[in-house]
């Protein structure tokens, strides 16, 4: 991936983790993966297998993802996180697995993807 793609949203090469094949498995998935601070060229495309959803959560196969200010900024190291960092905090998708202790917890608008943080009225 070239470096101008990165900064224009090839970063966010989501990680699609549909069912395969009605196997019980998970298809593997990509991640743009940080392991350290610095310009474009840190961005790394790595293939990984596919989360299982832990207790009160959930894996959504992402359809699309935004790319913002503050990736730019966790990746250059501005605002520092911890390493490795797969940027990325908006995205929207499909749920297709639930984990253990499902919960219908969330903001004013019903469960979010950002940990109960729904739109605000």
């Amino acid at each position: 991936m070239s470096a101008a793609a990165a900064e224009n949203g090839g970063a966010t090469a989501s990680a699609a983790a549909a069912e395969s094949g009605g196997t019980g498995t998970r298809a593997a998935s990509a991640a743009v993966v940080i392991e350290a601070a610095g310009g474009p060229e840190v961005l790394r495309l790595v293939e990984r297998d596919a989360p299982e959803p832990g207790p009160g959560q959930v894996l959504v196969e992402v359809a699309a993802a935004g790319v913002n200010f503050i990736d730019t900024y966790h990746r250059s190291g501005l605002y520092p996180v911890a390493l490795p960092f797969v940027p990325g905090l908006e995205g929207a998708g499909t749920v297709v697995a639930v984990g253990p202790e499902p919960s219908e917890q969330g903001g004013p608008n019903g469960p979010s993807e950002s940990g109960g943080q729904g739109k605000s009225n």
